[in-house]
């Protein structure tokens, strides 16, 4: 799975994804496994680059998603998305929910 991260003060954010070993999506969509590192990080100014070699984390395909939002995605608590973006807004917020 392709977990993208935008939220620049996650200590699991590295280079734009996520390097946290289980996301966990709550009703209202926000990122649970947020862990706020008290710092932004030094790449901030680079946030809408897209790069090529950070599309996919290796083993990413381990990462469990679980997700408590009223999302298409949702099969069973589990995301099945091919792929997530959190944003950074006043809690980071998962922009792949469509609504069921």
């Amino acid at each position: 799975m392709n977990l993208k991260c935008k939220e620049m003060r996650c200590k699991y954010n590295h280079n734009f994804y996520c390097t946290a070993k289980n996301v966990n999506i709550t009703e209202k969509t926000y990122c649970a496994t947020f862990d706020d590192s008290g710092k932004i990080k030094k790449y901030a100014n680079h946030i809408f680059e897209e790069k090529a070699e950070a599309d996919l984390v290796p083993n990413s395909h381990k990462v469990k998603v679980l997700c408590s939002a009223e999302c298409i995605f949702n099969s069973g608590g589990h995301c099945i998305a091919n792929g997530i973006t959190v944003m950074q807004e006043k809690h980071p917020l998962c922009q792949t929910f469509l609504v069921k």
